[in-house]
């Protein structure tokens, strides 16, 4: 399987291929169901809001970014942020410290989903 990027412009059968196709292989051969979809490098240059859309239409539940922020009780449970990991491991390690000010801290992925969850997406549209 491959590693594509999200965030460059793909085709419909492209994305379904990646997303939905790859869902199915990979359900057919665990006989497990497949229900997180990690975004290979996961920054949000890698993901747009069409690579979301397909994502959840191809039943998924959640989708993992790796663009850094934290998941805390009430956050959205469609939506693991993890953290890039950087060869000084720099982000793992100021991750782990807790700090009051990471409380307040928001995901640089925004997206939206048709059930009406947030309107507004910073990313890119292609």
């Amino acid at each position: 399987h491959t590693h594509p990027d999200f965030g460059c412009d793909m085709s419909d059968q492209k994305l379904r291929m990646e997303i939905h196709d790859v869902r199915k292989k990979l359900q057919d051969w665990s006989q497990q169901p497949v229900t997180y979809f990690a975004f290979p490098f996961g920054l949000a240059k890698n993901i747009t809001q069409r690579a979301i859309d397909f994502v959840f239409d191809a039943g998924f539940e959640c989708f993992l970014s790796a663009a850094g922020g934290h998941n805390w009780p009430g956050f959205d449970a469609n939506h693991l942020q993890r953290v890039h990991g950087d060869p000084g491991m720099a982000s793992i390690a100021n991750w782990l410290t807790l700090d009051p000010r990471k409380l307040k801290s928001k995901s640089p992925i925004i997206y939206h989903r048709e059930s009406g969850e947030p309107s507004r997406s910073s990313l890119p549209q292609t």
